[in-house]
């Protein structure tokens, strides 16, 4: 009896999702998604909606699928992007299963919301995916996603870890160095200061990889790391570079950089 307990469980779970399924499918509207911001509901999207925004995306380790970008549906509904990050995201599905992604700034490019399209009764017919991180976080027949912000921050990975984080208040609060960034002097914090401040030597076989929370970045080798700057953003120009811009006076730049990751 012990043995069957696990299977039992399981197909317990299955017809409870299975019924939820029916059930919304049923009630006014059909099937839909909502998103929290810090506890308040921000926007529900109908599903025939979200089919319409999907696209196309090939995921590895999961194919090609229908999908609409996580960053993108935030920021319709009325997250601001610049100003803040996700500290963390939770997907709820219909039967109540969910799991928080803490940190979540740094999966958020990869994050995506799926039109299922087959399997629907097994999945749903939406789901969360997100490229990186283990199967248990996609959420089967999701309704909901709880989402908190926080102010913007600059975090430092080393193997893989949180080493150190630092607040835009912190930041501005370091020493700086004066240099000229197209054609006026700016007040900039060398990346060689942030290494120090958190402990690190920099060495022959060093690199940085800067993220943005976009996705985009750069890798910066041992060579380029004393040539590189972090400026604090203030005022509008936060709409165009976020809080925090990674650059060099010889031309890489990055913008709403969110951290620092750091191998060798």
């Amino acid at each position: 009896m012990r043995r069957l307990l696990p299977l039992i469980i399981v197909l317990l779970i299955a017809l409870a999702a299975a019924s939820s399924y029916l059930i919304i499918l049923r009630r006014g509207g059909g099937w839909r998604l909502e998103i929290y911001i810090d506890g308040e509901r921000k926007a529900a999207y109908r599903l025939e909606t979200l089919k319409g925004l999907s696209e196309a995306i090939t995921i590895e380790s999961c194919g090609g699928i229908s999908a609409i970008p996580l960053l993108g549906l935030l920021g319709s509904s009325g997250v601001d992007l610049d100003r803040n990050i996700v500290s963390s995201i939770t997907p709820y599905g219909s039967d109540g299963y969910h799991r928080t992604v803490e940190e979540a700034y740094l999966y958020l490019f990869d994050a995506y919301i799926q039109i299922v399209e087959e399997n629907i009764a097994d999945y749903g017919p939406l789901r969360i995916v997100i490229a990186g991180l283990p199967r248990k976080y996609w959420v089967h027949h999701l309704v909901k996603i709880d989402v908190k912000l926080e102010s913007w921050r600059l975090t430092l990975l080393m193997d893989g870890a949180v080493k150190k984080s630092w607040s835009v208040e912190e930041l501005s609060a370091m020493p700086k160095v004066s240099i000229t960034l197209n054609g006026e002097e700016a007040e900039v914090i060398p990346l060689t200061s942030l290494m120090e401040a958190a402990g690190i030597k920099i060495g022959e076989e060093t690199t940085i990889r800067a993220i943005s929370t976009y996705g985009a970045s750069v890798t910066l080798s041992s060579v380029d790391i004393p040539h590189v700057y972090v400026l604090v953003i203030e005022g509008s120009a936060i709409s165009d570079f976020g809080r925090l811009r990674l650059f060099s006076p010889g031309g890489l730049s990055l913008d709403h950089l969110v951290a620092l990751e750091v191998s060798g």
